[in-house]
């Protein structure tokens, strides 16, 4: 599955993995029996000449630069990248043979150079990282795709490219924009449970008084299961505030959707914790990174703020900070600057 993924994005596979080689080599129409009807008719034009063990032979080298491809990690990742955005592996090795015509002498940096200029074609429609925004989820999506596989790319890894087809992905804002819609008891219970760990690393008194809050607010709906007074809204709104004070949001509120505040989430994990505060997000990132789930690493990497150069409190580590932010867009500058700008070295 991890080599058919990243030669192979369409919703349904074919009858036969095997006709991707054939329509590679035909030219034909994937999904029709265009590729049969051109090795038939070339089959039976030939009358033992040998032409058509010539188109079998060619078949498997196909195959072998498929593999070869594979097998360099630099080139996976770039291929990877560009057939989950449309390109078919024929069209990526005829942009790399169109090119060789015009070159003395080929090497791999040379073939990276292709890749990277078919990456920056992708990348056409965005002139600035700076003005790219949460309205326009085409961009971010391409983007953040980018982030994260280059970043196993420089790593020496693959990315999961299976996965990732496996999924359904969100555009996620790391500080929620809007207002907590979490309806399940055991949702808000583990909510909780995680505000109080991080309240109880503090010793100011308005912690102390959120932490106690919220103690009592887990045995009630423990116990009872249910929340017939709004108790938990009134308290979700308290915490969102005191997380929230002094990460620069209020003075202007439309950076929440500049890519500083966007990363890319699987639709199941993103839907199921809501408008959920940083604090809990990062848990459920956590905890499905620790059960072996597959989270990009550009996200994981935001979540626990690997860019931020390391938190100065235990305040710190559990919001999201304007600094975080800027910190954040920053890294995506240097990693795609390189494809923004035609993707030459």
């Amino acid at each position: 599955d991890g080599f058919w993924c990243f030669i192979s994005d369409k919703s349904a596979d074919p009858l036969t993995r095997m006709d991707l080689l054939f329509d590679f080599v035909s030219g034909a129409k994937p999904g029709t029996d265009g590729s049969y009807r051109w090795f038939q008719q070339r089959f039976d034009d030939d009358d033992g000449g040998g032409a058509f063990l010539e188109l079998w032979n060619r078949v498997k080298s196909i195959f072998d630069m498929l593999v070869h491809w594979y097998e360099d990690t630099n080139i996976y990742n770039y291929v990877g990248y560009l057939v989950a955005n449309g390109k078919s592996p024929s069209d990526i090795h005829a942009a790399i043979e169109n090119a060789k015509k015009d070159a003395d002498d080929w090497d791999e940096e040379q073939t990276y150079c292709v890749l990277r200029g078919m990456i920056s074609g992708i990348l056409k429609r965005v002139a600035d990282i700076e003005t790219v925004t949460y309205e326009d989820p085409d961009s971010v999506r391409k983007i953040l795709l980018l982030f994260n596989v280059d970043l196993y790319r420089t790593s020496g890894l693959r990315f999961d490219f299976a996965a990732y087809r496996q999924e359904n992905w969100d555009i996620e804002h790391v500080d929620s924009q809007t207002t907590n819609t979490m309806q399940n008891i055991d949702d808000k219970i583990k909510w909780l449970e995680c505000v109080s760990q991080s309240l109880s690393a503090e010793s100011s008194k308005d912690a102390k008084e959120l932490l106690s809050e919220s103690r009592a607010l887990i045995e009630a709906l423990t116990c009872d299961r249910r929340d017939p007074g709004g108790g938990f809204l009134a308290f979700y709104g308290k915490v969102s505030e005191y997380y929230s004070r002094g990460t620069g949001f209020d003075e202007d509120v439309s950076d929440k959707d500049s890519l500083g505040n966007l990363v890319l989430l699987d639709s199941g994990t993103n839907r199921g914790y809501g408008n959920a505060p940083f604090l809990y997000k990062r848990n459920c990132i956590i905890e499905r990174d620790r059960n072996g789930l597959f989270v990009p690493l550009g996200t994981k990497n935001v979540f626990l703020k690997y860019y931020s150069g390391g938190a100065a409190s235990a305040m710190d580590a559990v919001r999201w900070h304007t600094n975080d932010m800027m910190c954040y867009k920053e890294e995506l500058h240097k990693r795609l600057n390189i494809y923004l700008n035609g993707g030459a070295k």
